[in-house]
């Protein structure tokens, strides 16, 4: 072992930056859907072995430090988010070979944030006095720049450490009063102080006790989740009974020959199978039928037939309005749509909730007016961009207030909104972009880390991702495997009220 510490420390040039990659690859395992965060852990710890001893033996170590950093950043990102490919390649045409670059370029561009924490740990590391002061200085600082991912421009919280731990286990509970951004904190600090008891010089006492200090406090983590867990009691909202639909649909088959009246047939059927109790509400997810579909008047007499004196219908939406002010005299939008039968052929749309948190080069472009003489189209198939709504509660007729998250709106801690006061979740996605790839159990995961932060309970609707219903504690109630076709019904849970939601 103290051999292999010693050649990791030694590392430098090529073989330096490839161990910092594969350590930084390694890391994701902790993710989902594997959730071995032990390898989380022991890579983090290591980089940092690797790290602090290229600072103390580099003539130039601020420019080491950087590329060390960058590198783990890249593993990392690359591994984690491998499967932004499958949306490029379902997209086709000339998104095939776009492919390469837009895996590339995003990690490539997100690893900066632990670039530049690798540097500014070089810059303080002189002031350290111990290698313990070290680790936890390094745990702070890389802590500051994944918040500032999350934040930075649009943001992009995707994978943060404290993800690692799976929602609606015991120590994911403590997002319910410090959220996943404090988890993360807490994720950090633990696995960085495993670095310095890998280390040869130190005495034991001084090499073991910042892991055994950190390990008692996520025990007591631990033990909170577990209490926390043990008194949960899910009730329901009476007089509700919902069923969310998970089609089985490859995106590419929407739009072949015939595809898009075959999703639209598979959506009707499936709404229209056989219920134990009366459904009060219906609930298709983002993109389940593409193109304008308010605007196909032979699917709205469709839906008004089908849903004659039953269920309301929320639908996801790619919409259009008129605005003269706009550059084509449209505005766009990707939306929810509440819609109810009037038994006339056409249904009522009882509200809108139109998304507000765009996806970057998927549903518009940063410095869109700069770049539109370049033709170049959005991965969204409808459009070429969106334009943003307003993040709100919505109140649709026969349910409590709702916070509606499109998509990866709901991977934003504190995107709920909070006045007025909403009383659950509803997310509506779109996850056959990324087929049966890590992307969607990653999605599920972080948005059930909501509904703790939130003690709101979350009706999700994915395409073929995971959809179903999800407790104010982040465990789910009920679902389909990833693929799978189906109904899934059930009533909605109830929130938490104030006084125990943290």
């Amino acid at each position: 072992m103290s051999r292999a510490i010693a050649s990791l420390q030694n590392m430098r040039g090529r073989g330096g930056f490839l161990i910092c990659i594969m350590l930084g690859a390694s890391a994701v395992l902790g993710h989902a859907p594997l959730f071995i965060w032990p390898a989380f852990v022991l890579s983090l710890s290591l980089f940092w072995v690797h790290l602090d001893a290229l600072i103390m033996a580099a003539e130039r170590p601020g420019r080491a430090a950087f590329w060390a950093g960058w590198a783990m950043g890249f593993g990392y990102f690359l591994a984690g988010l491998y499967w932004v490919a499958s949306a490029f390649l379902t997209r086709g045409g000339a998104y095939v070979w776009l492919t390469p670059i837009g895996v590339l370029l995003m990690p490539a561009g997100l690893a900066f944030f632990w670039a530049l924490a690798a540097l500014s740990y070089a810059k303080l590391r002189a002031r350290m006095s111990s290698p313990a002061a070290g680790a936890f200085l390094f745990a702070g600082i890389l802590f500051i720049f994944e918040w500032l991912r999350g934040h930075i421009l649009s943001g992009f919280p995707w994978n943060l450490p404290g993800y690692i731990w799976e929602a609606g286990g015991a120590v994911s509970q403590n997002a319910s009063y410090m959220s996943i951004y404090g988890v993360s904190a807490v994720t950090l600090l633990f696995a960085l102080s495993i670095g310095p008891a890998l280390l040869s010089g130190p005495s034991k006492l001084r090499r073991f006790l910042p892991p055994l200090l950190m390990s008692l406090i996520v025990l007591a983590g631990v033990s909170f989740g577990n209490q926390r867990l043990n008194t949960a009691n899910v009730q329901f909202v009476a007089g509700t009974n919902l069923r969310v639909i998970q089609a089985k649909i490859d995106q590419k088959d929407k739009y072949g020959t015939g595809g898009y009246s075959r999703t639209i047939d598979t959506y009707l059927d499936l709404s229209q199978a056989p219920a134990s109790a009366p459904l009060t509400h219906v609930i298709w997810s983002e993109g389940a039928i593409p193109g304008f579909v308010l605007e196909d008047a032979s699917l709205l007499q469709a839906i008004d037939y089908i849903f004659a004196g039953g269920p309301d219908l929320y639908m996801g939406a790619t919409r259009r309005t008129p605005d003269p002010a706009a550059q084509d005299g449209l505005r766009y939008y990707n939306s929810l749509a509440a819609l109810r039968s009037t038994g006339t052929g056409a249904p009522e749309i009882l509200g809108f909730y139109n998304k507000s948190k765009l996806v970057p080069f998927g549903e518009y472009f940063p410095g869109n007016s700069l770049i539109a003489g370049l033709n170049i189209p959005s991965l969204s198939a409808a459009t070429a961009s969106f334009d943003k709504g307003n993040p709100e509660t919505s109140i649709f007729d026969g349910l409590p207030a709702v916070s509606v998250q499109i998509c990866y709106e709901s991977i934003f801690p504190g995107f709920t909104p909070s006045a007025p006061q909403p009383e659950w979740i509803l997310n509506i996605s779109n996850d056959s972009w990324f087929g049966k790839s890590s992307g969607p159990h990653q999605h599920f995961n972080q948005v059930r880390y909501r509904a703790i932060e939130e003690g709101l309970p979350v009706v999700r609707a994915a395409a073929s991702g995971f959809s179903g219903f999800v407790d104010p504690w982040g465990r789910v109630i009920k679902t389909l495997p990833l693929e799978a076709s189906g109904p899934i019904d059930s009533p909605l849970p109830k929130s938490i009220p104030k006084n125990t939601k943290r």
